[in-house]
């Protein structure tokens, strides 16, 4: 839509990866990052390499395309600048990002195998760690890459979630909407 900007892009990646590329300046990006954009043959975790024909596919340059790490390799140490604006030492270690369902696998303490958490955010889903890669196109359920470099994550989304619950605040409220606290508290006296 914008070939200027994409002619002026040095490297197409995901905003976790371009934070961490501002800490460490080194572009870099892991399966677990590069999810959204299938690029990844992800039935194979130990290749750090982009798919030849997903790349070709989506006509993308595969030079343009961040370095693949593992998850939770050092990518480097805090460069200069963001030392300086962050109060930071430049030893400190810089390790590849986690996009949210994975953080919030970790959040939630629900690590290992089958333990299953919940996130109610704008988008909501339920998820845990599987050992091996799966998927159900008919419930638009799939095991994507995991915690470790040899795991899976179950993901499906509800694109709606939470975001549902400040749509019936707005329109059940009438010109004061209840606050949400108000809100769990009616819920509190369902039968």
């Amino acid at each position: 839509e914008c070939p200027e900007i994409t002619a002026a892009t040095r490297w197409f990646m995901e905003p976790v990866d371009y934070l961490t590329m501002r800490f460490s300046a080194t572009a870099s990006a892991t399966h677990a990052s590069r999810l959204a954009s299938w690029l990844t043959d992800n039935r194979h975790l130990s290749l750090l390499t982009y798919d030849e024909g997903l790349v070709a596919l989506v006509g993308l340059d595969a030079a343009r395309l961040a370095p693949l790490l593992r998850l939770g390799d050092v990518v480097g140490t805090v460069c200069p600048e963001a030392a300086h604006a962050c109060a930071l030492t430049t030893d400190a270690l810089v390790v590849t990002g986690v996009p949210d369902l994975h953080a919030a696998a970790l959040g939630s303490g629900a690590t290992r195998d089958y333990e299953t958490h919940l996130a109610l955010s704008t988008t909501s889903w339920i998820s845990c760690p599987v050992p091996a890669k799966k998927t159900d196109v008919v419930h638009a359920i799939a095991a994507v890459p995991g915690l470790s470099n040899d795991s899976y994550l179950i993901a499906n989304n509800q694109e709606t979630g939470a975001r549902a619950l400040e749509w019936f605040r707005t329109v059940t409220g009438g010109p004061t909407p209840a606050s949400f606290d108000e809100l769990t508290e009616l819920a509190a006296l369902s039968p």
